[in-house]
């Protein structure tokens, strides 16, 4: 048995053992055992148990017996029934008072600790063995693994399962089309299918330099077909070929899936084939029916609901310098792998499209992630240039400042040539030889892994009072500047447009938010005047164009203002009131006239923190102001937005009865641990509670406003594009002859994107640069 539960010693014999974990200590318990435990044998622990009771399993026992006690009487007379049929013998006679009055208890807690060895099993004992090779079929397992959570023993079990079933690989029916006659036939069929998977093979990942290899379909379960454009009867007629694709691939029927498809509909268009009709795909079915899960690439989520262990990428290009390309391989070998991605998304479908029905997420699916997946492709495909020189002259300025920084942190710590990124180094300085957390009587939260007091950015921010940690604060600033941005940027530049084209990710964030990468380009910082040149760097396309910002203002107060129905709020929103200022009264207790610049700007990151139920430490924190101020700050707040504070108790008590959170538009982030014991953790889904249906339901907004927006500008065939969208931010790479009608255009359908109770408003700016334009 492996348990630390004294209970079931009781069970110990010959041949069983317990192997008991409490704290960092391990041991194998024997007969041997319970007797150093208990004083006595394995059978007599009921009768121990009896007297001495347990609280923690409600136990009564004997009042005034202890575990000293209990043992001793029962190492004397061997049991309860010997005991209490020799009461005269035991000593003491306040003992022997207490348990007669208490005889009833005793067998009753000798009863209640008792495991039941005779409990009745339906089945026979030998056929709950696990058997390997069924293992991965047992869809209901992997299905209650996955509900529960237990995501690693899932992937272990399933993992392990496949690679050691004895049985004979599934029948699959894959082909390879390699004539015009056969690949015409398919397509004939294809055309009727209600579903149509498809996927890319591909020489690599650049859509703008990089072929297509291949491609394979699947419309069933264990059925696919590859196209190898390299074979010998295809290679020189490869546009015929695809001539012939292109009305199948393009019509609206059938409707298309794929797994990832955004990145295959670039490459199509590389063919100069638009693809249309994407219905499914199960990249964005994954994200949304199961946020919790890290992966969503193909291979992870075949695993984790199939059962699947796919062909690794690896096992076919290799990797490092011994890497080749899918050009390079035999066909026979790519169509294998090629087929199973198609059939194996296809499955996926089958399985995701009851379970966005059972989660009611079929309407955030089929009306804002699949309708926002070509407008994405459009928006990086267009790109955004980027200054190459000027990052180059910046970073060189920026590479000057950092000396002097530099310089002057080693003159604050009166040493030099000591390494500033060290993490021991830092303590050495600032906790051993200047004190600095003592002279400012300032406690540094510890490490987690125990290496000493903290040197982060919040640890630092708490004593910018001294001027060593401030310094510390600025060199890391525009070192990261420097190094994640301007001596980055350039290199993410692409050979054949000339133009920046970041990947915006839609199965990434639990709230719904997109997320950018290759470059990432929602984190450069916008309120340091350093990092606001960066943005200075992203241009136009030519001197025919200028940049369009357009923002919207306090989306997620006014969405709060909409969910909760606070007076205050709604009435602000409704008059254009300054809801920064009308705090900023509140907080300080002054006329809406004597409000100053500072008072805006504390109730600003007040507005926004309380919104989220940021804390008095934290508050304090970013607001520069001690901790009893930040307290007063947040009771005055919530005295004047009660609703608020009313609507977040809604949002988590909603979130603890149905186990998630929801958007306005339904999408779900699951909250296994808001009912948790632990605090912490309680404390932390309760937070995701109030802040995904606010910031999940903005990025709705934005979303619904992309879409709105891309078929506007296709109807009424303007030579602007939207090139980039930054959390709240749309940003279009503007013809100067459609400013004005694009002007109009944005703020008609970023306003309308989605019915509030309160009006939305975007903010609108032009300029020869994106800081200009924002």
């Amino acid at each position: 048995m492996v348990t630390g539960d004294k209970d079931f010693m009781q069970l110990i014999g010959d041949h069983t053992f317990m192997y008991s974990a409490r704290g960092e200590e391990v041991s194998l318990v024997k007969r041997e055992g319970v007797r150093e435990r208990f004083g006595c044998a394995p059978e007599q622990v009921i009768e121990v148990l009896a007297l001495m009771g347990d609280s923690s399993d409600n136990v009564p026992g004997v009042r005034g017996v202890g575990v000293k006690t209990a043992v001793k009487l029962i190492q004397e007379f061997q049991n309860l029934d010997n005991l209490y049929a020799n009461l005269d013998g035991v000593k003491g006679e306040k003992l022997r008072q207490n348990l007669e009055e208490h005889r009833e208890t005793a067998y009753l807690s000798r009863e209640l600790v008792t495991i039941d060895r005779d409990a009745p099993l339906p089945v026979e004992f030998d056929s709950l063995a696990v058997n390997p090779a069924t293992l991965s079929e047992n869809t209901e397992l992997v299905e209650l693994l996955t509900e529960l959570e237990f995501q690693s023993m899932r992937d272990r079990l399933v993992k392990k399962s496949v690679q050691t079933a004895e049985k004979p690989a599934p029948k699959l029916d894959y082909h390879t089309l390699d004539t015009l006659e056969a690949i015409n036939e398919q397509i004939s069929r294809w055309e009727k299918a209600d579903m149509l998977v498809f996927d890319t093979e591909t020489t690599g990942l650049d859509y703008f330099a990089d072929k297509i290899v291949g491609l394979s379909f699947s419309t069933k379960g264990k059925e696919a077909y590859y196209i190898p454009l390299n074979a010998p009867d295809l290679a020189e007629r490869r546009a015929e070929v695809l001539g012939l694709l292109k009305p199948l691939l393009e019509g609206e029927t059938p409707r298309k899936g794929g797994h990832n498809m955004k990145y295959d509909i670039h490459m199509l268009l590389g063919e100069d084939i638009q693809v249309g009709g994407a219905a499914h795909d199960t990249m964005i079915s994954s994200h949304l029916t199961e946020p919790a899960e890290r992966r969503h690439d193909l291979d992870s989520v075949a695993l984790r609901r199939l059962g699947i262990t796919k062909i690794p990428t690896e096992s076919l290009l290799g990797k490092g310098k011994e890497q080749t390309t899918m050009d390079k391989l035999p066909i026979e070998q790519v169509s294998r792998y090629a087929c199973e991605d198609a059939e194996v998304t296809f499955r996926l479908y089958e399985a995701f499209r009851p379970r966005l029905r059972q989660t009611d997420q079929q309407r955030v699916f089929e009306e804002l992630e699949m309708p926002l997946l070509p407008v994405l492709v459009r928006l990086e495909r267009v790109g955004i240039r980027f200054d190459a020189d000027g990052a180059a002259r910046l970073s060189e300025e920026t590479g000057g400042k950092l000396e002097g920084i530099r310089a002057r942190i080693y003159e604050l710590a009166g040493e030099k040539d000591f390494n500033i990124n060290s993490i021991v180094e830092l303590q050495r300085v600032m906790y051993e030889k200047l004190a600095i957390h003592q002279e400012l009587k300032v406690r540094p939260k510890k490490i987690k892994t125990g290496m000493g007091l903290s040197t982060d950015e919040e640890t630092l921010e708490k004593m910018t009072a001294h001027p060593l940690p401030r310094a510390l604060l600025e060199y890391r600033e525009l070192a990261k500047l420097k190094s994640t941005y301007l001596d980055q940027l350039a290199g993410f530049i692409n050979p054949v447009t000339g133009k920046i084209h970041s990947s915006f990710r839609q199965a990434v964030a639990a709230t719904g938010r997109l997320a950018s990468d290759n470059p990432n380009l929602q984190n450069i910082p916008v309120r340091s005047e350093e990092g606001r040149k960066v943005r200075e760097l992203f241009v136009p396309t030519d001197k025919d164009h200028v940049l369009l910002s357009a923002d919207y203002n306090q989306i997620e107060l006014r969405v709060v203002a909409d969910r909760s129905g606070d007076p205050t709020f709604l009435e602000a929103f409704r008059n254009g009131t300054d809801i920064h200022a009308l705090t900023a009264g509140t907080i300080f207790q002054v006329k809406p006239e004597e409000v100053t610049r500072e008072m805006r700007a504390v109730a600003k990151e007040i507005n926004f923190g309380l919104i989220y139920r940021m804390g008095a430490d934290r508050l304090a924190l970013v607001t520069n102001r001690s901790r009893e101020e930040a307290r007063e700050f947040i009771q005055r707040y919530f005295e004047k937005y009660d609703t608020i504070r009313a609507f977040q108790e809604e949002l988590v008590e909603m979130a603890r009865k149905e186990g998630y959170a929801v958007t306005k538009m339904g999408r779900r982030r699951y909250l296994p641990e808001i009912n948790s014991s632990n605090a912490f953790s309680a404390r932390i889904s309760e937070g995701m509670a109030i802040n995904t249906p606010i910031q999940g339901t903005a990025a709705e907004i934005i979303k619904l406003a992309m879409i709105a927006i891309d078929r506007r500008i296709a109807k009424e065939k303007l030579r602007s594009r939207m090139v980039l969208t930054i959390h709240d931010e749309l940003l279009f790479d503007a013809h100067r002859e459609e400013t004005e009608v694009l002007t109009r255009l944005v703020t008609e359908e970023m306003e309308n994107a989605m019915e509030l109770t309160i009006p939305l408003k975007v903010d609108v700016g032009m300029g020869d640069n994106w800081l200009k334009a924002h």
